[in-house]
């Protein structure tokens, strides 16, 4: 699935949870043949406030690139130069030093043997 796949069916899921609890919620508070009182009523209005805020916060979120780093979640693809790259970002300085000491010996070498011929 890509990434716009993914953040779609995120969000049809935060939304879809959204409608069955406001649904659960009007038809407890219809059936309940009560009628609200002041302070009923205003816990049930910060209740709602509070679960539409949350889900807008979530579909944000989702869509503005708070999880951009979605190759983090995919599994990468095995290509050499990109292997070498996060192995070299593992390094320290020290390990860095020793492997262009390394590979610096190695290219005189083959200098070396190629002005022999």
């Amino acid at each position: 699935m890509t990434e716009r796949g993914t953040r779609l069916l995120a969000t049809l899921i935060i939304w879809g949870g959204f409608t069955a609890v406001m649904g659960i919620l009007a038809g407890t508070v219809s059936a309940s043949n009560m009628e609200l009182d002041y302070v009923g009523g205003g816990i049930l209005a910060v209740i709602v406030i509070f679960l539409i805020a949350a889900v807008m916060r979530s579909t944000n979120a989702i869509w503005s690139g708070m999880f951009t780093e979605y190759e983090t979640f995919a599994k990468p693809k095995r290509t050499g130069r990109r292997r070498a790259e996060r192995l070299i970002e593992m390094l320290d300085d020290d390990d860095l030093y020793d492997l262009e000491t390394l590979l610096l010996e190695r290219q005189e070498k083959e200098s070396s043997v190629r002005r022999q011929e």
